[in-house]
């Protein structure tokens, strides 16, 4: 995300100055939540910080979706299109792992109470449904990429 928005400020994001260096700070503020909840994801440090990991996921996911919309729509302030497109595909990203997100942890809870289904056996639903979610993250991450590289409008 910090990348992304560095260079997106290049290009016509209404982020600049004082606004991106906070930007900036605040992702490697969620990137030290994020690394904290991988280390001790059931520590109730850990389990505090899930939730407000998810929090900042919706609003990033409802703020990149509707800025990118709105751009795409109205033409501003991002006024390449390309660019207000991949904004709308990284917002489509967040939304695609807040999905996985909850479904692993539906999967966790399953495990714990015994319901998992057994090792080797046929995927359930919900683990197809977790393969869907990985493919369609890579495929997002691979139309971003290509909106980026080839600018295509």
């Amino acid at each position: 995300l910090p990348a992304g928005l560095i260079l997106a400020s290049q290009y016509g994001m209404p982020i600049q100055g004082g606004a991106l260096v906070a930007a900036v700070l605040a992702c490697l503020g969620w990137l030290w939540i994020v690394w904290t909840i991988f280390r001790q994801p059931h520590s109730p440090l850990g389990k505090a910080l899930w939730k407000f990991d998810m929090s900042i996921r919706g609003v990033l996911t409802v703020t990149f979706l509707g800025f990118g919309t709105f751009c795409l729509v109205t033409g501003g302030p991002v006024e390449d299109k390309w660019l207000a497109a991949k904004i709308v595909v990284f917002g489509l990203i967040l939304l695609d792992g807040i999905w996985l997100r909850l479904a692993l942890f539906q999967m966790e809870a399953q495990a714990r109470t015994g319901k998992a289904p057994p090792v080797g056996g046929p995927p359930n639903a919900l683990q197809k449904s977790l393969r869907a979610s990985v493919i369609a993250i890579w495929v997002l991450v691979a139309i971003a990429a290509f909106l980026g590289v080839v600018k295509p409008f």
